[in-house]
Formats: C-alpha cells, structure tokens, sequence
C-alpha cells in the first residue's frame, strides 16, 4: 500500500523523509490520507497478519480485537 502522491510540499519534512528511508531502508513509504479507503485496507492488512480480529459489525460496527 504505497502511495507515489506525496501530500506535501514541506521540503524540510521531505528531506526528512527521504534521510529517515534512507537509514531504514524500507519496502515502501506510505503517506497517510486519513480515508474510509486507507482505513479499511490498514485493517485488512492486520487481520491477514493476525493481529486483528473484526467484531461482528451488528454490535460493534467499524471495530477490532487488537491481539
């Protein structure tokens, strides 16, 4: 889940991006939108990890056991 919009122009930030990734040396960055879409793929990707469990939506809609 990696997004080639960068949301800013902050060069500063983007610089520290770059330097922090750089170090790190990660798979991907992945800028946050805070979307219903970014949401549900987040959870998704903890479930198929094991670390969430959904609630029945009937009584706890839009919820997880966090294991």
């Amino acid at each position: 889940m990696s997004h080639t919009t960068v949301p800013t122009r902050n060069q500063a930030l983007l610089r520290w991006v770059d330097e922090v990734a750089a170090v790190t040396r990660p798979d991907a960055v992945h800028w946050c939108d805070g979307s219903a879409e970014e949401y549900d793929a987040l959870a998704q990707i903890l479930i198929e990890a094991g670390a969430f469990e959904k609630l029945s939506d009937a009584k706890r809609p839009n919820s997880y056991l966090a294991l």
